[in-house]
């Protein structure tokens, strides 16, 4: 049944009186008319409701919100001015112009798709119960965002939260998922902590949120990403990494990126029990060599029966791509014997040298390397952190770091002959000043 005419004096009840309408209906149909539900009324249509060439307006006065039930799909091809609420148990087809700046939409049933060949702007946005609501469009949240119990799953479309309070989404148990494309955005210009709840039902079910938070108001905006399969499957393998990692996490990572702003943040990546093998976070460099990097000062911290991995003062700059990594501890091995003149590897290292300036074994030599063109060089501190590095080794070490003394203390070194990991030489050398 179509109702293709709303008559004035329906308009007019719909204006002036507290008034719950109740449509039966398979399908209410407005064909060009101009309806309007005021505050404190409340309309229910037992199918569903097709705005085809008119213009729908719900009100409110602060306190009282005119109120939609819509027990079916809504799909809008004209106009819908929602400052009230839309309850509704089907799908969400927005085709033309939805305008909400202070009302609120509530998913009621379990699975719901929201779709349409328009974005739709929503103010609020929630999820009354569980189960999945499907994207098939790009979605914005200029209020509030509660995910509650349900899965969020965007596909290849974003919703973006444009509003900058911290607590602009929140949940019980659900999250936001995401296909590659996809991503929740947020907007973060306060100082605090902001939640992506991201997680995955993909393979095996995983929830492994992302805290970003900002030391100064700065104007910026995040995309996050949970991706629940192993990097090496999209291109950034597991076993391309520096020499300060161990083994790197090859069962899910995350797609972090800074769209705007350029200070440091405190990033956080809660994981749980199962990956308490790793201790701290890696992130993808594709210049000069593609491979994973480690985030030098981030670490693992327990909280709870969380497993917190942060960096506390991080610049993006061109990071997008993160993962999970178990630091290679270093060894304080005794000094290696020096190599047999016969053997191939016809190089002396030496074990000491002492950097102060009078001109005499003020760099640490490493006699025949120059036989080794393509080798790279490493040398870290106590703390596993690289104080170091080389590709060949033409200039050799004279004992500081970023233009600073390092202090009297016993380093390590990595050297790759061949720079592909087949012939290692590892020790250590000590700066006496």
């Amino acid at each position: 049944m179509k109702l293709n005419n709303i008559i004035q004096r329906v308009l007019v009840v719909f204006l002036l009186t507290f008034l719950t309408y109740t449509c039966f209906s398979q399908v209410f149909y407005n064909n060009g008319n101009e309806i309007w539900v005021n505050h404190q009324a409340i309309v229910a249509a037992n199918g569903d409701i097709v705005n085809a060439n008119g213009i729908l307006t719900l009100t409110n006065n602060t306190t009282d919100f005119a109120q939609l039930v819509v027990n079916g799909n809504l799909t809008n091809n004209s106009q819908i001015n929602c400052e009230g609420n839309i309850d509704i148990t089907g799908n969400w087809y927005n085709n033309a112009d939805f305008v909400s700046n202070e009302g609120s939409v509530f998913l009621l049933s379990s699975n719901q798709v929201i779709g349409g060949s328009e974005v739709t702007s929503f103010n609020n946005l929630s999820a009354i119960s569980g189960g999945t609501k499907t994207l098939e469009q790009d979605i914005y949240i200029l209020g509030i965002l509660d995910i509650n119990d349900s899965e969020f799953d965007t596909g290849s479309n974003f919703i973006e939260i444009s509003n900058i309070d911290n607590d602009a989404v929140v949940r019980n148990h659900g999250f936001v998922s995401s296909d590659r494309g996809g991503y929740l955005s947020r907007k973060t210009d306060l100082v605090g902590e902001y939640l992506f709840p991201v997680g995955s039902y993909f393979g095996t079910e995983r929830y492994r949120p992302v805290i970003i938070s900002q030391f100064i108001g700065e104007n910026s905006e995040f995309r996050v990403r949970f991706i629940n399969n192993d990097a090496t499957n999209d291109g950034m393998s597991v076993s391309l990494k520096d020499t300060l990692i161990d083994v790197l996490n090859n069962e899910y990572y995350h797609y972090i990126h800074r769209v705007l702003g350029t200070n440091q943040v405190k990033l956080e990546i809660i994981g749980e029990s199962s990956d308490n093998v790793f201790d701290a976070i890696s992130f993808w460099n594709n210049a000069p060599v593609a491979m994973w990097e480690l985030l030098e000062n981030s670490v693992q911290v327990v909280d709870a029966n969380n497993y917190i991995f942060r960096d506390d003062n991080l610049l993006f700059d061109n990071k997008s791509f993160f993962v999970l990594a178990r630091k290679l501890i270093i060894d304080n091995p005794d000094p290696e014997p020096d190599p047999d003149p016969d053997s191939e590897f016809d190089f002396t290292i030496f074990n000491s040298f002492s950097p102060n300036g009078d001109n005499f074994n003020d760099m640490w030599e490493i006699e025949g390397i120059g036989n080794y063109p393509n080798c790279t060089v490493n040398i870290f501190n106590r703390n596993g952190n690289e104080v170091f590095n080389s590709k060949g080794y033409l200039t050799p070490w004279n004992g500081e770091y970023k233009g600073k003394k390092v202090p009297d203390a016993t380093y390590y070194y990595i050297i790759d002959l061949y720079g592909d990991g087949s012939e290692l030489r590892k020790g250590s050398v000590t700066i006496i000043r």
